[in-house]
């Protein structure tokens, strides 16, 4: 079987390799904690994971991890379906 990416689940994203990340952990795990994401609790029990370079310098973005707040906020506040003209 084929490695997985542990972020998007899969092995091959436009041809892009999977790197092993030893070192990033913490701010993969920092990440989580920030978006409440529930990967967190797999994250602090193993010392790496499988990652393609642009899914983790996405996950780990400031601005899209305010993106991802933000959609979830207002995910919770939209109540009514919306009216279509």
């Amino acid at each position: 079987m084929a490695d997985l990416c542990f972020l998007c689940n899969k092995s091959d994203s436009g041809g892009e390799s999977l790197i092993e990340v030893v070192r990033g952990m913490k701010s993969l795990r920092t990440a989580s904690v920030e978006r409440n994401d529930g990967k967190f609790d797999y994250l602090k029990s193993v010392t790496s994971v499988k990652v393609h370079e642009k899914c983790r310098s996405v996950y780990i973005s400031k601005n899209c991890i305010q993106a991802a707040k933000r959609k979830q906020e207002e995910g919770e506040t939209i109540t009514s379906p919306l009216v279509l003209r």
